[in-house]
C-alpha cells in the first residue's frame, strides 16, 4: 500500500429491483463508496475508496426483477446511511457490516 493510503474494507451488498423499475443508491456516509461496476472488480479484493462511486443507478429488466451484486467500500464506518430512490420515491436506509 502506498505511503499515506487509507486501508479500505469491503462488505457485500446486493441490490434487487422489481421488473421495469429504476433505482438510485447513494451513500451519505463519509469514508464510504459503492462498488457495482464489474470492470472495477479486482481478483485481489484490494480496493481504494476511489474505485467506487458515491451513487449508482440501476435499471431493472422489463419483465422480471433484477439482482446486482456489489459492495460497500469503507475506510472504517461499519454502519452506512444510504438514500435509495426508486421510481421517484426516496427511502432512507441504514446498512451494517457483519463480522469482525
Amino acid at each position: 500500500m502506498p505511503p499515506g493510503a487509507v486501508p479500505v474494507k469491503t462488505f457485500k451488498m446486493m441490490v434487487r429491483i422489481s421488473a421495469g423499475s429504476d433505482a438510485k443508491v447513494e451513500t451519505l456516509t463519509e469514508g464510504t463508496s459503492l462498488l457495482y461496476d464489474r470492470a472495477r472488480f479486482a481478483s485481489s479484493n484490494v480496493y481504494s475508496l476511489s474505485d467506487g462511486d458515491r451513487s449508482v443507478r440501476f435499471t431493472g429488466c422489463p419483465d422480471q426483477s433484477a439482482v446486482f451484486n456489489g459492495a460497500v467500500l469503507t475506510t472504517g464506518p461499519r454502519t452506512v446511511d444510504l438514500k435509495i430512490t426508486v421510481d421517484g420515491r426516496t427511502i432512507p436506509v441504514k446498512v451494517s457490516a457483519l463480522g469482525g
